[in-house]
């Protein structure tokens, strides 16, 4: 959670909060929460390459429209 919110620049509290919310929202628990660590769960798991896809798609569309920016290749999951 710490590299992932320095990653996103946003405090590591508010990010740990959005991912709860998350799970909420999708009624699954995205991540195993082992003391200080996270393992993906399942679900989590599954919804890596569509959140992948997702993150190619705005990619190309933003890139197209402006000719910067790149999101797609910084993000990880279980590598």
């Amino acid at each position: 959670m710490n590299r992932a919110a320095a990653a996103l620049r946003v405090a590591q509290p508010s990010h740990r909060q959005a991912v709860r919310n998350l799970e909420k929202d999708l009624r699954t628990k995205l991540f195993h929460r082992v003391g200080r660590y996270l393992a993906p769960a399942p679900a989590g798991e599954a919804l890596v390459g569509p959140a992948r896809q997702i993150l190619r798609d705005v990619d190309a569309t933003w890139c197209a429209s402006s000719g910067t920016w790149s999101v797609a290749g910084s993000t990880s999951m279980g590598d």
